[in-house]
């Protein structure tokens, strides 16, 4: 809601009302329905999957790993306590290679 709407519905009475700045936006990206000419276009919403494996940055890669195994999955996004996404860890960062064993713990 816009702080004029806000304005308007204290000036009828309301005393409970919050000018709510993440608005439509977030609407949208909790996969809600939308309305209007656009409403048909695709949005990334639309197509990202809700089920992509995370870790923390401190987490143990080793133990990342075990939890990844068997999914399908080849990756984790790295996300921070506040769900920010801080990077991608491919499966060829935790697996050695002739150039680069694994480290011992």
């Amino acid at each position: 809601m816009s702080p004029r709407a806000a304005w308007r519905l204290e000036g009828l009475g309301f005393t409970e009302v919050y000018d709510y700045a993440p608005s439509k936006v977030d609407w949208f990206a909790a996969g809600l329905p939308m309305e209007g000419e656009l409403a048909s276009v695709p949005t990334v919403c639309d197509i990202a999957r809700g089920d992509v494996p995370t870790c923390a940055p401190r987490e143990n890669v080793g133990e990342a790993n075990e939890r990844i195994r068997g999914t399908g999955w080849d990756r984790f996004v790295v996300v921070n306590e506040e769900r920010i996404v801080l990077g991608l860890l491919r499966d060829r960062s935790w697996r050695p290679t002739p150039r680069r064993p694994r480290r011992k713990p």
